[in-house]
C-alpha cells in the first residue's frame, strides 16, 4: 500500500427526499456498477456501536459505506487517481499558486436517517502545512471554487461533482445537498492527515490547518483556545480541531515510521475517518431537525409527538457518549463533540419538547374541565330530582307521624319549615355547582 504524505477529505452532506425506502436504496447502491461496499472492519469501537454500522443487512443496518469504483471515474468527468488537478489559475489575483493536487478516493456514507455524506479525498503535491491549509481554504468552498484537470479544460466544483455522483441513486431518491446552508454559502468540513518534520511545537501550523485558513490570515496564538482544540495523544502525533476541520500531524522521523505509515495510516483512513463521519452525521441531522421547527409546530400536538418519536429514535441509534475503550479514540471523540457544539445543538432541538409538555398539560386540563362540567350537570339534575323526592317524602312523613299528636296548624308549620330547609339546601347546592362550572 502506497502511503501519501498528506490526505484531506472534503465532506458534502445530502438529504434523500421522503418517502425513503432505505433498504432498497442500499440494495440499489450494492447492485450499482459504480459503487462497491468498502468492506472495512470496525476494530476499536464498542460492539453496540459497530453492530449498527455496515452490518451487510439492509433491513437492520443503520449506516453503509461505499467506494466509487475507479473504473467508472470517467463517467463523472474524473481522470485517473494519479492525474493532477489544480484550482482555477488567476482566479485569485493576490494568490498566484494553483495548489496542484491528486483527486483520490470518493466514498459515500449512507445513513438510515435519510442523510448521506460524500467524502472526496485530495492529496496535495506540495507537503507543506501552510500551503495545504491555503488550498483547503479554497477547496472547502465547494459551490464556488472550480478545479481543473491538468489539461486545463472541463472544470467543475466539488458540489457539481457530488451532484453527478449522487444522481446514481436514481430519480426516485432525489438528493438535496446542504439542506442546512444558504445557497452559495456551502462550506465542506475537512478531515486531514499530514506528515511533518520534527520541531518543538506545531501551534502555528495547527492554527491554520484546523481552521483551513489561507496564508493571508495573521497568526494569533491563543493558549486558552489551543488547550481545547489541540490534543497530543503521543509524542509523534498531534491533533487540531475546530467546528469546520480536524487535522492530525504525524512525525515519522521521531522513530515510529513503521507504525505511523502502517497501522496508523490504515486506521486514519478507516476507523478515525468513520468516527469523524459519525459526528458529522449527528451535526447534520440536528441541523435538519432545527430546519423543521417552524412557528406552527409548537401549536400542533400531533407534529410535536412525531418530532419527539423521531428524535428519540435518532438518539437511540446514532448518539453515543462512549464509542471506544481505547483512550486515543474516546478522547478525540469527546473533544470533537465539544468543538462541534453538539450539546448546545441538542438543547436547541429539545426545546420544542417543552412546548409539547405544555400543550399536553393544557389538553389534559381541558379534558378534566370537560369531565367536571359533565359531572356537575349530572349532579344538578340529580339534585333537582332528589329535592322533589325529599319534599314529597318529608311532607308525607310529617303528616303520618305528627298529626296524631300535634294540632293541624303545628303539623302544617312543620311541613312548611321542612320544605324551606330542603329548598334552601337545594339552592345552595345549585349555586355551588354553577360557580364550580364557571371556574
Amino acid at each position: 500500500m502506497s502511503v501519501q504524505s498528506n490526505a484531506s477529505y472534503f465532506f458534502i452532506p445530502f438529504q434523500l427526499q421522503e418517502p425513503l425506502d432505505f433498504p432498497e436504496t442500499v440494495r440499489r447502491l450494492d447492485r450499482s456498477d459504480c459503487w462497491t461496499p468498502a468492506g472495512e472492519r470496525i476494530l476499536y469501537f464498542m460492539k453496540y456501536v459497530s453492530d449498527k454500522l455496515d452490518t451487510g443487512d439492509p433491513e437492520h443496518g443503520q449506516c453503509f459505506r461505499f467506494c466509487l469504483d475507479p473504473e467508472t471515474r470517467g463517467r463523472f468527468g474524473l481522470s485517473e487517481p494519479d492525474s493532477v488537478y489544480h484550482i482555477e489559475p488567476l482566479r485569485h489575483v493576490a494568490e498566484q499558486e494553483t495548489y496542484p493536487f491528486y483527486l483520490g478516493d470518493v466514498e459515500l456514507f449512507c445513513f438510515r436517517t435519510s442523510v448521506c455524506i460524500l467524502a472526496i479525498q485530495v492529496s496535495f503535491l506540495k507537503n507543506d502545512p501552510i500551503h495545504i491549509s491555503s488550498g483547503q481554504f479554497y477547496l472547502k468552498k465547494v459551490a464556488k471554487e472550480k478545479v481543473y484537470p491538468q489539461s486545463g479544460t472541463g472544470g467543475f466544483t466539488f458540489l457539481e461533482l457530488a451532484r453527478r455522483l449522487m444522481d446514481t441513486l436514481g430519480e426516485k431518491v432525489p438528493p438535496v445537498p446542504f439542506f442546512f446552508a444558504n445557497p452559495g454559502s456551502e462550506r465542506a468540513n475537512v478531515f486531514s492527515r499530514l506528515e511533518v518534520p520534527p520541531q518543538e511545537d506545531y501551534d502555528r501550523e495547527l492554527f491554520y490547518l484546523r481552521r483551513c485558513y489561507s496564508e493571508g490570515y495573521l497568526y494569533q496564538p491563543d493558549p486558552e483556545l489551543d488547550a481545547r482544540e489541540i490534543y497530543r495523544p503521543t509524542q509523534d502525533t498531534v491533533w487540531g480541531m475546530s467546528a469546520e476541520a480536524a487535522v492530525c500531524l504525524v512525525c515519522p522521523e521521531r522513530g515510529k515510521e513503521q507504525f505511523l505509515r502502517g497501522a496508523f495510516y490504515r486506521n486514519f483512513k478507516s476507523q478515525y475517518l468513520l468516527m469523524y463521519v459519525l459526528l458529522l452525521h449527528q451535526k447534520y441531522v440536528l441541523y435538519l431537525f432545527l430546519t423543521e421547527v417552524g412557528t406552527g409546530i409548537r401549536d400542533d400536538l400531533a407534529l410535536l409527538e412525531s418530532y419527539r418519536e423521531r428524535l428519540y429514535d435518532f438518539m437511540t441509534d446514532f448518539v453515543f457518549s462512549r464509542i471506544s475503550e481505547v483512550p486515543q479514540y474516546q478522547n478525540l471523540y469527546d473533544r470533537l463533540q465539544h468543538v462541534f457544539a453538539l450539546e448546545e445543538l441538542f438543547d436547541d432541538v429539545r426545546e420544542p419538547l417543552a412546548a409539547l409538555r405544555n400543550l399536553q398539560l393544557e389538553q389534559d386540563a381541558k379534558k378534566q374541565q370537560g369531565q367536571d362540567a359533565r359531572i356537575n350537570r349530572m349532579l344538578f339534575v340529580l339534585s333537582l330530582l332528589t329535592g322533589f323526592s325529599v319534599l314529597s317524602d318529608g311532607h308525607a312523613a310529617i303528616e303520618s307521624y305528627a298529626s296524631p299528636y300535634l294540632p293541624p296548624l303545628l303539623v302544617e308549620g312543620l311541613q312548611y319549615g321542612f320544605a324551606a330547609l330542603v329548598i334552601g339546601a337545594l339552592a345552595w347546592g345549585i349555586i355551588t355547582l354553577i360557580r364550580s362550572d364557571r371556574k
